[in-house]
């Protein structure tokens, strides 16, 4: 579910500081915003929304806007930087920031407007929701991509489901935010989280036979239209094995969307800039 080799990372980094040269370029100063490139999406079951996720330090207010035609929808997304010099404290460092469409995405291509590539996407009807919980634990937020490691270490369109649970302490570093988390990883073709044994323990999940690594569960399904989709259960502070087989087993495509809908996050928290 990362890059897996020292080529394709070098690639990704590659193209990531292109996408940047090329963002900067379309930049427009003259409202404050700069352009960013998106590299891979979510689109809602019914096809009627995209989302992004944007990742980095003391993220600040930004906007997506889409940019629709018979054959395409441009995607367009622009934020406000970060105005210090310095490092940022307390602001937020992943965003998904999503856009509604006038009809259905369908055939239509999805394209970057800031680099005027292709943009892969995650297709909704294949997410996955998960049934009974562990105990405490609740739904927060579906992000396009591997949201866990950033998109120099995703290989294909991904989405990352994240559940919150209770406090661990912020002593201990685990969690997001001070909290247990819990992430259900998809991702399209046959891959493995890094630093997984390849003689790791088997057990029943989901159907499947599914590995059993040092945080979590991961196995191989199929989409409705045959596609191969990596699957992963990712607990941190790590969960019994047994509390993540039962969530496994009560995983259901979830075409109707997240419960709740995804909150919006367009709007980050505070952040301190220290000069």
């Amino acid at each position: 579910m990362r890059a897996r080799t020292v080529h394709a990372a070098v690639l990704a980094l590659a193209a990531s500081a292109l996408a940047g040269l090329l963002a900067a370029q379309v930049a427009a100063p003259s409202d404050g915003t700069v352009a960013r490139a998106v590299g891979s999406a979510l689109v809602s079951a019914d096809g009627r929304q995209v989302s992004v996720t944007e990742t980095g330090p003391c993220l600040g207010a930004g906007e997506l806007t889409a940019h629709e035609s018979d054959t395409s929808v441009t995607l367009e997304l622009r934020v406000v930087p970060h105005a210090g010099s310095g490092p940022c404290l307390g602001g937020a460092q992943l965003l998904v920031r999503s856009v509604a469409l006038s009809a259905p995405l369908r055939g239509r291509r999805l394209v970057d407007r800031a680099s005027g590539l292709a943009v892969p996407f995650f297709r909704g009807a294949d997410l996955l929701h998960a049934g009974p919980l562990p105990s405490g634990f609740r739904f927060a937020y579906v992000a396009p991509g591997y949201a866990l490691g950033g998109s120099t270490e995703q290989w294909d369109p991904a989405a990352s489901t994240l559940y919150l649970g209770g406090p661990v302490g912020a002593a201990s570093g685990a969690g997001v935010d001070g909290a247990a988390a819990v992430w259900l990883v998809e991702e399209y073709g046959g891959h493995w989280p890094d630093g997984w044994p390849n003689d790791a323990p088997l057990v029943s999940a989901h159907g499947r036979l599914a590995r059993v690594g040092p945080d979590g569960l991961a196995w191989r399904d199929r989409t409705a239209d045959g596609s191969v989709l990596s699957v992963a259960l990712l607990a941190d502070p790590p969960l019994p094995t047994a509390v993540l087989t039962t969530m496994a087993d009560g995983l259901r495509p979830d075409a109707d969307g997240p419960p709740g809908g995804n909150p919006s996050l367009t709007t980050p928290p505070p952040a301190t800039g220290v000069e």
